[in-house]
């Protein structure tokens, strides 16, 4: 799998468009190349070729076509700016040909895709790579995956158009019903799963001393489409294979006009899955270093499915000031946890910026959980009596809405939306400022 496929778009350099000259690589399903802007007739040229500052609707229309293609198949890229040997089968790339003004035209580009393709494109990166000191360059253009709401037509010529291998062809009418109907049965199937995993929390609570007193924090994500497929997942000896491994996470808080600090709750995540993982049918779990668990103890794990699935409990026994309050920095930090490890499994699968749906829930078998900005401890483990409330969760389980993880460097904002969704559930609002803005680091792969 090439990196330009795989690799995360701001890490995308000059030397990765020259290796798919070195190393050959064909057009295929999820590869397309481009010598240039392409023109109605023989020996046209589209005037942005000649320098000029305008996109001819010829050159629109094919660029459209294929990349929305690509959309409504299994994702892929073009590259605007690479010629391809036409005396091989398939055609292989042979050199790169500068487009001028990349940076200019990526930017246009943006636009139009923007205003005409219908619905828009949930994910769609175009950027420019400058490969020479003039800075001239290719553009390229990138889908991660297929579309959660394919088909998508092309405004202005009204097709549908799918790759096929190597080519971008119409879809028939048949086969825009049929890919309506199966995108509609895909999303069923991911709610189902989410009910499911939901259920199956509840099951969780007989692991406590005091069930009926206890509450739990559940956070899944799920792919949206079917681009995660994971072959094995657990090793001899109760590890991971090479590559699942979990990854060290850290969080920190960074208010107006302070340093930011780093949260203590961090320590017990990635701690989790230090004593090793069971293997379950097409998923693995991780031991809990505890069989049966004193009143005073939390029970936590991470779980991973075969089709990409990743969850984070978090259960404890409502027992007075101990741990009878949610922390929202716990909440967060279970939350970072899930993103981070799938961001992690999905690059690990070559699928690059396949979307995830994240499901976040409190589950309460008690009375009110009280909520508390902040953490509730120190790193001396002795409460925090400053803390701010967040207000009160209610009994039974506290469904947040459905989150969407995309490009991971979002995943900050998304953190803050949550910490605001649970003050909110629990009745109480902050304002942006008091709660200041989350920043995450991610080393990938650290334990197994």
């Amino acid at each position: 799998m090439t990196a330009i496929i795989s690799k995360s778009v701001d890490l995308i350099t000059a030397d990765d468009i020259k290796s798919l000259v070195t190393s050959h690589i064909p057009e295929g399903e999820r590869m397309e190349f481009k010598r240039e802007l392409p023109a109605k007739g023989k020996d046209n040229r589209d005037p942005w070729m000649h320098g000029q500052l305008e996109i001819g609707r010829h050159a629109k229309n094919k660029i459209l076509k294929e990349v929305v293609s690509f959309a409504n198949a299994y994702g892929g890229v073009l590259v605007l700016g690479i010629e391809e040997s036409k005396d091989e089968t398939p055609p292989v790339a042979k050199a790169i040909c500068p487009i001028p003004n990349c940076e200019v035209l990526a930017e246009r580009f943006r636009g139009i895709f923007r205003d005409r393709v219908e619905p828009k494109l949930p994910s769609c990166d175009i950027l420019a790579v400058v490969t020479d000191e003039g800075g001239e360059g290719v553009v390229v253009f990138r889908i991660p995956g297929r579309s959660r709401l394919a088909p998508h037509r092309i405004k202005g010529t009204w097709i549908c158009p799918v790759r096929r291998w190597d080519r971008s062809e119409e879809m028939s009418m048949r086969e825009i019903q049929d890919m309506t109907l199966n995108v509609t049965r895909g999303l069923e199937r991911m709610d189902k799963k989410l009910q499911e995993r939901a259920a199956r929390f509840e099951h969780e609570f007989v692991r406590l001393t005091s069930p009926g007193n206890a509450y739990g924090i559940r956070v899944t994500a799920v792919p949206v489409g079917d681009d995660i497929r994971l072959q094995t997942i657990c090793g001899p000896y109760s590890k991971l294979v090479e590559g699942l491994n979990t990854p060290k996470v850290t969080v920190k808080r960074r208010l107006p006009d302070r340093d930011p600090t780093v949260m203590y709750e961090s320590d017990i995540f990635n701690s989790i899955g230090q004593f090793g993982w069971n293997p379950q049918l097409r998923a693995a779990r991780s031991r809990p270093e505890y069989d049966t668990l004193p009143d005073w103890l939390y029970f936590h794990y991470l779980e991973l499915h075969c089709d990409g699935l990743v969850e984070c409990g978090w259960l404890a026994v409502m027992n007075g000031a101990n741990i009878g309050i949610l922390s929202s920095h716990l909440a967060v930090q279970a939350l970072a946890h899930v993103i981070c490890w799938a961001d992690s499994l999905r690059r690990y699968a070559n699928a690059g910026r396949a979307e995830y749906a994240v499901q976040a829930a409190v589950h309460v078998r008690g009375n009110k959980v009280p909520v508390v900005v902040g953490s509730t401890r120190n790193r001396d483990m002795s409460l925090v009596l400053g803390s701010r409330f967040g207000g009160q969760l209610p009994h039974g389980e506290t469904r947040f809405p459905r989150y969407a993880l995309d490009d991971v460097r979002n995943a900050p904002a998304l953190l803050s939306m949550f910490e605001h969704d649970l003050c909110n559930a629990g009745g109480m609002a902050f304002a942006d400022a008091d709660l200041g803005k989350f920043e995450l680091e991610c080393k990938q792969g650290q334990r197994s």
